[in-house]
């Protein structure tokens, strides 16, 4: 089953790009002026988060937790 861990604050996200460029699952892509996650590659290591300089990369934190306990990580 999969969470959605992230997801884009489209109010927020004015399409710059480093998010895409960090992603080294290739999760993040830009496609007809949005940004897109897939979830699936999603490796939850939250650098697109990091450098993300309008805070619009939001991270569903129940969703995260719900992870770690599903893998026994917590």
């Amino acid at each position: 089953m999969s969470s959605h861990i992230i997801s884009i604050n489209k109010d927020l996200c004015d399409f710059c790009g480093v998010c895409v460029g960090v992603c080294y699952a290739n999760a993040i892509i830009m496609k007809e002026n949005q940004i897109c996650i897939n979830n699936e590659n999603c490796k939850q290591c939250f650098w697109c988060a990091d450098v993300c300089p309008v805070w619009a990369i939001e991270i569903d934190k129940h969703a995260y937790n719900s992870l770690r306990k599903e893998s026994g990580n917590e």
